[in-house]
């Protein structure tokens, strides 16, 4: 199962269908059968790279968590978002705001990392291996413009925004399809004995064109 990108507006005009027995939710523009990757609340997954509009400023997406979640970095800040504390005692602009999200994401990391080497490290020299240490160090931290978002099913998503659907590859035989072939492959074996009986005659055909056809029915009365 491969996967591409198509446009949030292609996704829209999408009519879910079934194909060859799978059940998809539109075919894309080169004729494939495809589903639309979706988060656990129902919202699209766009490419990185992709523009989000959000509440504290325009942002991009730069990766994915390995969860799945989004990480959009917000590159133009809006000026006129204020996130007041619940007691009141502070009030945080968007920037603020987005640098605490950071700083919660990097503090989940660095829980992970403490974890890995507790489960995983040498008793002798309290360190990880090699391997193991090669993967805490490719996990990427949260730069300060940098949080973790999910779209919604309800989420405002741009008309011209590459997002990740699967393609589904139907080369793989139904059971309607294979019963076909079988009923085909069988209706042509018997039209094969049938002509050879009637060259031959029962009593005078070669005993290795008789074996043959023997083992083509026998092979064919196995498939049911």
């Amino acid at each position: 199962m491969t996967t591409q990108s198509v446009s949030y507006s292609t996704i829209q005009s999408f009519q879910p269908t079934t194909v060859k027995g799978y059940d998809v939710d539109g075919i894309d523009t080169n004729g494939r059968p495809v589903r639309v990757r979706r988060n656990r609340f129902g919202g699209v997954v766009p490419v990185r790279g992709a523009t989000l509009l959000t509440a504290y400023g325009k942002g991009v997406v730069t990766g994915y968590t390995t969860e799945g979640n989004l990480r959009v970095a917000i590159t133009d800040f809006n000026g006129d978002y204020e996130f007041e504390l619940a007691d009141g005692s502070d009030i945080y602009t968007a920037e603020e705001k987005v640098a605490m999200l950071s700083r919660c994401a990097n503090a989940g990391i660095n829980s992970l990392i403490e974890t890995i080497t507790r489960l995983y490290k040498s008793e002798i020299t309290g360190k990880l291996s090699k391997t193991w240490q090669e993967k805490v160090d490719a996990i990427e931290r949260f730069a300060s413009n940098e949080f973790v978002m999910d779209l919604t099913d309800k989420s405002y998503v741009p008309a011209d925004t590459e997002c990740i659907v699967k393609v589904i590859s139907l080369d793989r035989e139904t059971k309607a399809e294979r019963k076909r072939r079988i009923a085909k492959e069988r209706k042509a074996a018997k039209a094969l004995a049938d002509r050879l009986l009637a060259e031959y005659g029962a009593d005078d055909m070669p005993d290795d064109v008789a074996d043959e056809i023997a083992d083509e029915f026998a092979e064919l009365d196995g498939e049911f």
